[in-house]
Parts: structure tokens; sequence; C-alpha cells
């Protein structure tokens, strides 16, 4: 009989402390453990339970409650920590039977003996047609309109009905000063 915890939860903290509780089994009794960062702090065995149940909620409760130096604890929210715990074990377990763990020292070490080649995107150019940059010159220059009052209006704009007398945009009703034209 292997004293190896396996763990079948990951550790879950508990409400209201810094302190983390985690359920597994210890060869084919059920266990569970406190712990406080990396520290295992406390753990007990439940020689009652070999099979595939764990422990009942409200034993692990009692021995969360007790193993604590925190008085006032929330038995509630201990209890709810404990149902996640033991719901994911119990998956965990089903799934140890279904697929035995491999042991480490039957695992090969295996060494990569070159490294993977990448590929490189191609450099043609594609459909895309590459734009000169007096072309884009061209499409940046644009001409701004000019601004109402400053006297810069151009005359040949000016027509006669459709046009702003102090702007020289030709519409029905001026954008800059709103009158009818």
């Amino acid at each position: 009989m292997s004293n190896d915890f396996i763990p079948l939860s990951a550790p879950l903290g508990i409400p209201g402390s810094s302190y983390m509780v985690q359920l597994g089994k210890v060869g084919s009794t059920w266990a569970v453990r406190l712990a406080k960062g990396n520290d295992v702090l406390d753990s007990k065995v439940f020689h009652d339970n070999t099979g595939d149940d764990p422990p009942n909620a409200n034993n692990l409760v009692a021995w969360i409650i007790s193993a604590l130096p925190i008085p006032n604890l929330n038995p509630y929210q201990i209890a709810k920590s404990v149902g996640f715990i033991r719901q994911e074990s119990i998956r965990r377990n089903e799934e140890m039977k279904r697929k035995p763990a491999v042991p480490m020292k039957d695992v090969k070490e295996v060494e990569l003996t070159k490294a993977p080649i990448e590929k490189k995107p191609s450099t043609s150019p594609g459909w895309v047609q590459e734009d000169n940059t007096a072309e884009q010159k061209k499409a940046a220059h644009r001409i701004l309109p000019s601004i109402p009052g400053s006297g810069s209006s151009t005359p040949s704009a000016i027509s006669k009905g459709t046009a702003c007398q102090s702007c020289g945009t030709e519409i029905r009703f001026c954008p800059y000063c709103g009158k009818p034209l």
C-alpha cells in the first residue's frame, strides 16, 4: 500500500480564510488535506471509506472546522467548497478507473533531435498592387473649403442664385451661415 497522497481535486480555498482543502486518496482509502500556500498543515485519512464514494460531506466540514484555528467560520460556505471538491474528486476517480495512471519511472524521456522547421511566408507580391509615393501624395492633397468672411472665396465658384454670396458654396442653403440663397 502506497503512502503517497494522490490528489483527485484541485486545492480549493475556504471562504473567510487563507487556507485550502484538497481531497484525494492514499492507496485505496480517501484522504483530505488542509494547506496554506504550498505548506500542508494537516491531513486526515478516512479508513472507513475505501470504495469509490468519498467521505460524507458533514464529516469533512466537521474536520475542517476542528482543524482550522479560526473562530466563527461559516459552515455553510465550507460545505459549499467541500461539495465542489467532492464532485471533482468523484469525476476524476471515475476517469482514473477507466484510464490508469502511468508511474513516472515508466515514462520515457524524449529528446528533440532537430528543431522544427517554421514555414516562412512567401515573398511574392500577390494580387495587391503597390502604389507609388507620388500617387499617394496626389490623393492626400485635397482642397479645403474657404472660411466665410475671410475674403478668400473663388469668384468662379459663385454663380447666380445657387451659390452663397459669402462662401461660394453651390447649394440652396449655405451650410456655414444658414441663409437661403
